[in-house]
């Protein structure tokens, strides 16, 4: 598998671009809300998925890890190919999939072409439980794993676990951590504020 592609970007077409590496010229497949932001003649490090079908080879690509390891995710549910979770990242961030898939978000998932009520259904009911707490943490808060103090990131992961753990869901409690967090609680302090927004409801 090709892991991701360092190159020139030399076209940028409709569907996709074209990115030239070691004299070879890639076709890859990526939405346009990445392509709007990319360069000409600019050098580009993408990200891809290789999909391999009896008549065809496709190559996917992605501005980051994150979007190679949902899109990977995605295309693991039954009757999601490779162009329906392409168009799913191409009209939401990672974070906000991830928010809908652990809070059952039907509309935000409906959000992508051809993509339907059913069908968002079944990404919920086959990722909800695939979805790690540190991948909620970040969904939940909007921020980046690699930018994040791992103080405030193990605040965020060992309330999600501590929730868990008294009874309640990672649903409800990527709901309460999203309402109450603040910069710099730790732990116990957002465990406190958690439990007491949850209370409320």
């Amino acid at each position: 598998m090709i892991s991701y592609i360092r190159g020139t970007l030399e076209e940028i077409l409709e569907n996709g671009i074209v990115v030239e590496a070691c004299g070879i010229g890639y076709f890859i497949s990526v939405p346009p809300s990445t392509s709007s932001r990319l360069r000409l003649k600019s050098e580009v490090k993408i990200y891809t998925y290789m999909d391999v079908k009896e008549d065809s080879v496709a190559l996917f690509g992605f501005e980051s890890r994150a979007q190679q390891t949902l899109f990977k995710k995605l295309t693991s549910v039954s009757g999601i190919g490779g162009k329906t979770a392409m168009g799913l990242l191409g009209v939401a961030s990672v974070n906000d999939i991830t928010a809908a898939i652990v809070s059952n978000d039907i509309n935000t998932l409906c959000r992508a072409p051809g993509l339907g009520k059913k069908t968002a259904q079944r990404i919920v009911l086959e990722l909800k439980d695939k979805i790690s707490n540190e991948e909620i943490s970040m969904a939940v808060t909007g921020g980046d794993i690699l930018d994040s103090p791992d103080r405030f990131m193990d605040s965020r992961v060992e309330t999600i676990e501590a929730l868990v753990a008294l009874g309640y869901s990672k649903s409800e409690a990527a709901k309460a951590i999203s309402a109450v967090y603040s910069d710099g609680d730790d732990t116990n302090a957002l465990l406190k504020k958690s439990l007491k927004k949850i209370s409320e409801r």
